[in-house]
């Protein structure tokens, strides 16, 4: 699809959401995540400053949730500086997408307020899957030491009937 008309697409998806009852916020948030990737179509200079918006913004929400925790990264800002520069530098930096300058300031405030749960659901993800990985691996390792055994096998006479 052309980069102009999904623009207008992910604009009827917003007004859309907005006349069936979707939250102002969730809307706005979601239209700005689809405008991204609409924005991401539109050549290498879009792409660039896609990448480097949720850097900077994935970094300062790194940094906030680490001072949170009562870590420094930057030790010669004071915490309520630093919160106070993220928290205006959406709507600072946003000039630098132009006419779509709504795009970068939702989505930048998206990124400082939804990246610290995503990271930890991507963690978890990561650890389960590690483990269920583990656990196939010494499965597998056991089906082969002993080919006629069942791991796990489910046994009638132990399931209930109602």
């Amino acid at each position: 699809m052309d980069p102009d008309e999904r623009e207008r697409a992910d604009t009827t998806l917003r007004d859309t959401m907005g006349e069936t009852g979707v939250p102002l916020v969730r809307r706005w948030m979601m239209w700005a995540a689809v405008s991204l990737a609409t924005h991401w179509q539109r050549g290498i200079a879009a792409k660039a400053l896609v990448a480097g918006w949720l850097a900077v913004f994935g970094l300062a929400a790194a940094d906030v949730a680490l001072q949170l925790i009562g870590i420094r990264p930057l030790p010669w800002t004071s915490s309520l500086l630093a919160l106070a520069i993220i928290a205006v530098s959406p709507l600072a930096l946003g000039v630098s997408w132009g006419r779509r300058y709504l795009v970068g300031v939702i989505s930048g405030y998206g990124v400082l307020i939804l990246l610290a749960p995503l990271v930890t659901v991507g963690v978890t993800l990561l650890l389960y899957t590690a483990a269920e990985g583990v656990a196939q691996a010494f499965l597998k390792a056991q089906r082969r030491r002993e080919p006629s055994t069942r791991v796990n096998p489910v046994r009638a006479s132990r399931l209930r009937r109602s």
